[in-house]
């Protein structure tokens, strides 16, 4: 509930099989059969990859990454059904503790509080 809130008229709780596979450039990742998502990493203006930090509203497992573009993201479940492709893609690894999503928590009901978001 707390990374995906109600989207959908209904809702029911599946076990299924999570996949990540890197193939050269490529990053593919599914969920079932409900879902896919295959992107590569974008060239920056120099060496390397464009790396966004500290991005606003980003809570612990997006406060940095690298920038990439989608090959292809698609979802099916719940009544629900969407396709695209060449769309945002961020990668990155990160650790994440309680402590840090309750503070990030707290920063965002501060904000929201002052009319900030």
């Amino acid at each position: 509930m707390h990374f995906f809130p109600p989207a959908a008229k209904t809702r029911e709780y599946r076990y299924v099989p999570i996949t990540r596979e890197i193939n050269g450039a490529e990053h593919t990742t599914t969920v079932g059969k409900y879902a896919i998502c295959s992107g590569h990493l974008i060239d920056g203006g120099s060496d390397g990859h464009p790396k966004v930090i500290n991005p606003p509203l980003a809570d612990p497992t997006h406060k940095e990454f690298l920038q990439g573009e989608t090959t292809k993201l698609s979802y099916s479940d719940a009544g629900q059904g969407w396709e695209y492709k060449n769309s945002n893609y961020m990668w990155n690894k990160f650790s994440v503790t309680g402590k840090q999503y309750e503070k990030h928590e707290a920063e965002m009901a501060k904000k929201m509080g002052q009319g900030k978001m």
